[in-house]
This record gives C-alpha cells, sequence and structure tokens, in this order.
C-alpha cells in the first residue's frame, strides 16, 4: 500500500466515523492474515 493510495482512501465521501471504523477493521484482517491487503480495495486502511 502506497501512501499516496492510503490518502486517496481517507479522502472518500463516507463520514469520518465510518472511515475510522474501516481503517481498524481493515488494519486487523491485514493483520490476522499476515497479508499487505485486506481484500476491501478502496476502502479506508486498505
Amino acid at each position: 500500500m502506497s501512501l499516496k493510495g492510503f490518502s486517496a482512501n481517507l479522502h472518500g465521501p463516507e463520514p469520518w466515523l465510518t472511515k475510522v471504523r474501516l481503517v481498524l477493521k481493515n488494519t486487523l484482517i491485514k493483520t490476522v492474515r499476515r497479508q499487505r491487503c485486506c481484500g476491501n480495495l478502496g476502502q479506508a486502511g486498505c
């Protein structure tokens, strides 16, 4: 994941609380699966 892509995902139309929730959820998925991507391309945190 690039910093540019991460920043672009955080500037989406979703409310801030939804973005924070998605970042936490997708980071947890990546950590548990030991992968670089959570499989939800385009979402915050992926």
